[in-house]
């Protein structure tokens, strides 16, 4: 089988660059991604710590020793090769890859790849190439953890806009900021979705992180008696009161990287596919296989 792979290949040295924030750039929906998210990016420290910790392994600290060239590594002893490297390394997965001879590796920010003999590795999206094109293997396993990751989740715990059950046609889940401008402007269109047979599930992604003034009004909005409305209220650029209760906003915070999400906002289908940015409602529709 053939494989293309979009990036570098390290060498035994393990040369590597920054490798955040690059994967779900190659999903077909992103074709508008740039435009939509210049809103500002997101000071988040746990992804930083990530892309640190990757680096670091990049620099060879104690990469190279014991390492044997021509064994082949298991999954215990590969994420113990990178945890011998760098101890700090976020590791949250270990699997074998679709390519021969690779272990995917899923950490904090990004993906890895790594050769079974821990020799070589590489960041981020593989591709296969199939009869019909390329294929990206890496997005298609982010859209099943997505998938997964969303159905597991108590709908109690997120804020629905929805038509009527029997005129439900389809549902997508969207991380949101209150304070960012192209959420406020897909809020608006909320009727328009729901006319269409759309239901929408909001997630809290306050990109300016807790302690944030976004944070608190995001909070503020899910403590609310009446959390869609209070909702509304924020992204019309009204004050809503300040209030705290229990709330699932640090929980929805802490699915972006695994997600693949750099910013808001952030659609996902029903099937875990990624569309990134705003997108008319009818165009929405549209990509979702729903005739307006």
């Amino acid at each position: 089988m053939k494989i293309w792979v979009k990036t570098f290949i390290l060498a035994a040295s393990l040369v590597l660059g920054w490798v955040g924030g690059t994967q779900a750039e190659t999903a077909a929906s992103m074709d508008n991604a740039d435009a939509k998210f210049n809103e500002g990016s997101m000071e988040d420290s746990a992804r930083d710590s990530a892309r640190d910790s990757v680096a670091d392994l990049a620099k060879g600290n104690g990469a190279e020793a014991g390492v044997e060239t021509r064994k082949k590594h298991s999954r215990s002893e590969i994420r113990k090769l990178l945890l011998d490297a760098n101890p700090n390394l976020p590791i949250k997965r270990i699997s074998k890859a679709d390519a021969a001879d690779y272990y995917e590796v899923v950490v904090s920010g990004t993906t890895l790849y790594v050769h079974d003999t821990g020799r070589h590795l590489f960041a981020g999206d593989l591709f296969r190439v199939g009869l019909k094109g390329l294929v990206n293997v890496t997005e298609a396993n982010r859209s099943e953890r997505r998938r997964d990751a969303l159905n597991s989740l108590d709908e109690s715990e997120l804020i629905v806009f929805s038509p009527a059950r029997e005129q439900v046609k389809t549902t997508v889940s969207v991380f949101t900021d209150i304070d960012c401008g192209y959420c406020r402007k897909l809020h608006q269109e909320i009727p328009e979705l729901n006319r269409l047979g759309i239901a929408v599930r909001y997630l809290a992604f306050p990109r300016a992180g807790a302690g944030s003034d976004s944070w608190d009004k995001i909070v503020s909005a899910w403590c609310a008696d009446d959390p869609q409305l209070a909702m509304t209220q924020a992204k019309a650029g009204l004050d809503i009161v300040r209030q705290a209760c229990a709330n699932p906003v640090a929980q929805h915070y802490s699915l972006v990287d695994d997600f693949g999400i750099t910013g808001t906002p952030a659609i996902i289908d029903e099937e875990g596919n990624l569309i990134a940015g705003y997108v008319p409602a009818k165009e929405l529709a549209r990509r979702l296989g729903i005739a307006n």
